[in-house]
């Protein structure tokens, strides 16, 4: 007599158990797809400090190799501001369909030998609306930027 009483109880607390699994297996889905949005903007990130560092003004380097002496590679311009963003502009472009919605870049900037680059997005995590739980990821790459050496 007593069993039957119980059933309810235990059908209740299968439902519960079920249901805490299904929320913390969502839970590490949706941790895994921000993880590797963030992922794909570093990446970006990473791709577009050295488009920035290896970009050149070619008239410019040109016109001051014909200046300096063969022996100091370091007089030569590399890349300024507006040859930076060009191609950053260029790059992007050339991913326009592959871009997350709200891409921002943050910051370009040039600190002697050493260009940084900061990108910025939302990510949302799956099946959820996008205004229900969206995440900002901010991300900073850096390059280094080397002159050749004439032999």
């Amino acid at each position: 007599m007593r069993g039957h009483a119980e059933d309810g109880r235990i059908t209740l607390l299968t439902i519960g158990l079920l249901g805490a699994i299904l929320m913390i297996g969502y839970a590490v889905i949706a941790a895994s797809a921000i993880h590797l949005e963030r992922k794909h903007l570093q990446d970006l990130s990473e791709t577009l400090a050295v488009r920035a560092s290896s970009a050149v003004d070619e008239r410019s380097y040109l016109e001051a190799q014909l200046r300096a002496a063969p022996t100091a590679p370091e007089a030569f311009p590399v890349n300024d501001e507006a040859t930076m963003h060009a191609a950053l502009d260029a790059h992007l472009a050339r991913l326009e369909g592959r871009l997350p919605d709200d891409l921002q870049v943050v910051e370009v900037a040039r600190r002697g030998s050493r260009v940084s680059v900061q990108l910025s997005a939302t990510a949302r995590p799956p099946l959820l609306p996008d205004w229900l739980w969206p995440v900002r990821i901010t991300v900073r790459s850096f390059a280094e930027i080397h002159a050749g050496s004439s032999h």
